[in-house]
């Protein structure tokens, strides 16, 4: 608050980081909040999606991100018993029948892609032509991504994640690199701002809101980070 005239400061900058900075009252943007709000289901026809998600593999994982969970260094899954194929056709299935427009089969950075692939054509004979089959896995060329789309899956979820290169093993051009290969052999990209914790800035987060954009992602939205015991 200004002391002199007890009102708020409104910070100067770009106007799209401005609607991200705690500072604005949201008073002063909620008749534009609302016009989003009305836009947006308009669009959609008021109606929302459920996307669904199995962890199928708890592997510790050596690229070795600051906020994972599954990063070797943190040990936090040694002893965790992986998922068998039954197992996981039967978890599709059950979230088929409950109404998932969206079933991610989510692993880690090195899974094995023959077991992805047989794992893909299980649950998509499970759950039929109907629903979206997401895979969300490590980086991948051209021929891994066509034989994902002939093993079933549609879409793939993948991000430069913020602070990518910093707080991660991995570098932003590898995971564009990923995205651009998927888009081009024919998967849909899915792009969440991620993970979001209240160090990243306006600007960091717009510039990967921006990145989803250019990349022409088919779905976008923020994911907030998850504290994990035994993980900074």
């Amino acid at each position: 608050m200004n002391a002199s005239t007890n009102s708020t400061v409104i910070p100067s900058g770009d106007a799209s980081e401005l609607l991200l900075d705690t500072r604005v009252s949201d008073k002063r943007i909620q008749p534009l909040l609302e016009r989003a709000d009305a836009l947006t289901r308009e669009l959609s026809g008021g109606r929302g999606y459920i996307w669904t998600a199995i962890g199928i593999d708890s592997t510790p994982c050596e690229m070795g991100c600051s906020f994972c969970s599954h990063a070797a260094k943190w040990d936090a899954y040694r002893n965790a018993p992986p998922l068998d194929a039954a197992a996981i056709v039967a978890k599709a299935g059950e979230l088929a029948d409950g109404g998932s427009d969206f079933v991610v089969l989510r692993t880690t950075q090195c899974y094995d892609l023959n077991r992805l692939l047989m794992l893909g054509k299980r649950v998509r004979d499970r759950i039929g032509e109907d629903i979206h089959l997401v895979v969300n896995t490590g980086e991948m060329d051209a021929d891994t991504v066509k034989a994902l789309k002939d093993a079933g899956f549609s879409m793939v979820y993948h991000v430069v994640r913020l602070r990518e290169g910093v707080d991660t093993g991995h570098t932003v051009a590898m995971r564009v690199r990923t995205i651009e290969t998927a888009l081009a052999g024919g998967l849909e990209v899915q792009y969440l701002i991620e993970p979001l914790g209240p160090e990243h800035s306006p600007a960091e987060i717009l510039t990967e809101a921006r990145r989803a954009r250019s990349l022409g992602a088919s779905g976008t939205g923020v994911m907030a980070r998850v504290s994990v015991m035994g993980t900074p």
